[in-house]
């Protein structure tokens, strides 16, 4: 949820805005017509894990394996560990005790969920958790992720503009545009007990059952960035991923979200590491931008 959405913080985050976006008071950059389309993206499924009493927990989830689908780790906060879960678009089920956490998701370093967990003790800035597919899902492409190397780095991602699944105002699917504002500080999106960077981004209403959504960038988008990734246009991906939606703001366009950045090395260590468990079979390669 947005915390504090008035007083010193609402109007800092407001600045960041205008600073990255430009306003009819001036700013360094230009103004961003963000628009939508009616469903998600192939990659995106909703993701509803059970409460109880006829409850589900909300969340959006990303096809980045044939047998993982990516989401935030605080989609579980309150969930039984034997609870069971669904990816509707995937139509796939799971447990929930089997979700991969990264391990500084929670504050306890842990790698699996475990009963009675609080939405205020997952870490934002690593808010990441790979849900298992079982079987795992052919009629879809994995949307690339990103592979560590010493060359390849996303230094200045503001300015981008991406793709993210959303559900609309009447709960209908939607594919919408999203700007990159930029690297900011945890604790300014959500608070002093939050630490380490995140990315801010604007443009779609981003609600409370929206997050986990990933925000996908084309390559074309992102080849000017990174000189050092070029890859042959046989092996270039469509489109990668780069950040999963950890922080709804209130339904108001003005204000940013948070994501957490998926090229941080460790984040993308961790994803090649869970691909690289995954037993077989498997007849394609893991998806990475190297």
């Amino acid at each position: 949820m947005w915390l504090e959405a008035q007083g010193p913080r609402y109007a800092m985050l407001l600045a960041i805005a205008a600073w990255s976006c430009g306003s009819e008071q001036g700013g360094s950059g230009p103004a961003v017509m963000l628009g939508s389309r009616p469903g998600y993206p192939l990659t995106t499924s909703r993701l509803g894990s059970s409460l109880g009493n006829n409850l589900v927990k909300t969340c959006h989830a990303t096809l980045v394996h044939p047998s993982w689908a990516l989401t935030a780790a605080h989609c579980f906060s309150e969930v039984d560990p034997a609870a069971r879960g669904v990816l509707p678009e995937f139509q796939r089920g799971f447990v929930v005790g089997e979700v991969e956490l990264y391990p500084g998701a929670h504050v306890s370093g842990e790698a699996r969920l475990e009963r009675g967990w609080q939405r205020a003790e997952f870490i934002a800035a690593h808010d990441l958790a790979l849900v298992p597919l079982r079987p795992a899902v052919r009629d879809a492409d994995p949307v690339a992720t990103w592979q560590p190397s010493a060359t390849c780095r996303l230094e200045m991602p503001q300015g981008l503009i991406g793709e993210i699944g959303l559900q609309s105002e009447d709960g209908e699917p939607v594919t919408a545009e999203a700007s990159v504002l930029g690297h900011v500080d945890a604790s300014l999106l959500l608070g002093a007990a939050q630490f380490g960077r995140m990315l801010a981004a604007h443009g779609p209403w981003v609600g409370p059952g929206d997050s986990g959504s990933g925000l996908t960038v084309s390559w074309g988008e992102l080849a000017p960035r990174l000189p050092a990734c070029s890859l042959p246009e046989s092996e270039a991906p469509s489109a990668v991923l780069i950040g999963v939606v950890q922080d709804a703001n209130p339904r108001d366009p003005t204000l940013p979200f948070g994501l957490v950045p998926l090229y941080v090395d460790a984040h993308a260590r961790w994803l090649q590491d869970v691909f690289a468990s995954t037993p077989p079979p498997l007849d394609t390669e893991p998806p990475f931008l190297d």
